[in-house]
């Protein structure tokens, strides 16, 4: 953690003011169906770390049936996982 992050976090704490960052677990990185969902994931920052991911570094045919799954997949996942997907697509 950098500095200036370690001080932004800090005083926020001594502000009263809880510390949320909308950044996707380790363990459980975004899956896109479709590259404009990663550009639009990709835009929402944190406060905290910067980039909320690791960019894909290549692109895969996603078969429909997998994409269909996809929501249900999600349903699965950390409490986490679930807001920093919301804060992208509320």
């Amino acid at each position: 953690m950098t500095q200036h992050r370690m001080i932004t976090n800090a005083s926020l704490r001594l502000s009263g003011n809880k510390v949320t960052h909308p950044s996707f677990p380790e363990k459980e990185p975004p899956f896109f169906c479709f590259p404009p969902e990663e550009e639009i994931v990709a835009k929402v920052k944190c406060s905290l770390h910067g980039n909320r991911f690791r960019p894909t570094m290549f692109r895969i045919h996603l078969a429909k049936w997998r994409r269909e799954s996809e929501p249900i997949r999600r349903q699965r996942l950390s409490s986490p996982y679930h807001k920093a997907w919301s804060a992208s697509f509320p």
